[in-house]
């Protein structure tokens, strides 16, 4: 079975990208939270589509926001889900999941083991997948096969059901809500940041050259 790697920083919208492949891939086959999953939610009546899912389950979906799996370049393709630094870690820092160094270094680690990975890969920006969900997709199933790119219409067709459906099920362990935007926005947390701490976030990241050719976007314009 082929595998999918989908790699993120926390709070970057590696549950969506999961939900959306777990469609267009039709697979059922998830290494996480399968109460979370598409395939639950279309089970349980949770969400109401106009055409027919028919699993092929030639695709297992892994996801992790770790950086130290050890998968073979050469059978996994790597997915990194990234958003904006200035987005992501506030988030995780308000809720007290980690203290603004400990965020900074693991999303390094991350952009690093990206990087560094030899085999098949594909970023998907999240600002991307907000605002252009249809393109995004499409180049990100084109790099994965192209023989599933029909399903990218029909996923469309009902995008607002499953997107009503992956925020139902994207909640705490308590139940509450874990998106602050919906999906309706791509820009939060960072509206609470000063200048000088947006570019103290800066300039942190730039410390990594390599960061540059897939951060350079977030930088802050002088």
């Amino acid at each position: 079975m082929k595998k999918i790697y989908i790699l993120s920083y926390p709070r970057s919208g590696s549950f969506w990208v999961r939900w959306c492949l777990e469609f267009l891939l039709q697979t059922t086959r998830i290494s996480d939270h399968p109460k979370r999953s598409f395939q639950f939610a279309l089970k349980n009546n949770r969400v109401n589509l106009s055409t027919i899912f028919k699993p092929i389950d030639e695709y297992k979906l892994l996801k992790d926001h770790g950086v130290n799996q050890n998968f073979d370049d050469g059978n996994t393709t790597l997915i990194m889900v990234l958003r904006n630094y200035k987005e992501c870690i506030p988030r995780q820092i308000i809720y007290k999941a980690q203290t603004k160094q400990q965020a900074l270094n693991q999303y390094v680690r991350m952009i690093k083991r990206y990087d560094k990975w030899n085999g098949k890969k594909f970023i998907v920006y999240y600002e991307d997948l907000i605002t252009d969900p249809e393109k995004t997709l499409e180049n990100l199933i084109n790099i994965i096969d192209t023989k599933y790119v029909k399903n990218i219409k029909l996923l469309m067709q009902d995008y607002e059901e499953h997107k009503k459906g992956s925020l139902e099920r994207y909640t705490t362990t308590g139940g509450k809500p874990e998106s602050m935007t919906k999906g309706n926005s791509i820009i939060f947390h960072s509206k609470k940041l000063t200048i000088e701490q947006k570019q103290d976030y800066d300039q942190f990241i730039k410390l990594y050259k390599f960061c540059k050719k897939y951060l350079e976007r977030y930088y802050e314009k002088n």
